[in-house]
């Protein structure tokens, strides 16, 4: 019975906490002063990718993006205005090809410091299907549940649209998409763990024994 309990549990853990398999994380930047406006890859990597420099009207300080579950994505950025623009700075980091298809998908998108005037477009995608979207004008967060309607392999996007709007000033955004696993996964979870406390509850010698030593 032991055993069987403990497969279950590690069948809902290998869907939370498996490594990545062969997906790559890119960077890509767009800004009217370089490249005449073109979106241009500037970073890849396999479980995280970064950037930091100067990129047309902007001085970016870090953009660092990461996964640590099978399905997730997340992005910080600073980015701080060389000298007053109109020129809004596009970000879009994209992982694929991800395998591992969810129950549902988790947005939350956070703006932790903005300057006054400023304004900034968070967007989260699955391939090209837009899953959530809010535009800030000061500091705060939103969040939003969407069901997951794809198929494997896909992809996952964060997208920023930063528009100093004329002035001087800094931004530091964060956006997160984490897949949740299907009701069924997250049952053999629970009933895993319940049934690891029920032995640890019915077996006291054992544990007596393990630390009289």
């Amino acid at each position: 019975m032991g055993m069987r309990l403990q497969t279950a549990l590690l069948a809902a853990c290998a869907f939370l906490i498996a490594a990545p398999a062969g997906a790559t994380i890119s960077i890509q930047l767009a800004n009217a002063d370089m490249n005449g406006g073109a979106l241009t890859t500037v970073a890849t990597g396999a479980t995280s990718a970064s950037f930091s420099g100067v990129y047309g009207d902007y001085n970016i300080q870090n953009i660092t993006a990461s996964d640590i579950f099978p399905i997730d994505l997340g992005t910080n950025t600073f980015d701080v205005a060389a000298t007053p623009t109109a020129n809004p700075l596009f970000i879009m980091v994209t992982e694929t090809p991800i395998t591992n298809v969810p129950g549902e998908f988790l947005s939350t998108l956070t703006e932790n410091n903005l300057s006054s005037g400023w304004t900034v477009q968070e967007t989260t995608w699955v391939n090209s299907t837009e899953l959530f979207a809010d535009t800030f004008s000061g500091v705060g967060s939103t969040q939003q549940l969407n069901a997951a309607s794809v198929t494997s392999p896909f992809s996952l996007s964060e997208e920023f649209m930063i528009s100093p709007n004329g002035a001087t000033g800094q931004d530091q955004s964060t956006e997160s998409i984490i897949g949740a696993p299907e009701p069924s996964t997250w049952a053999m979870f629970c009933v895993g763990f319940a049934g690891l406390g029920m032995l640890r509850l019915t077996n006291p010698r054992r544990k007596e024994a393990r630390y009289a030593i």
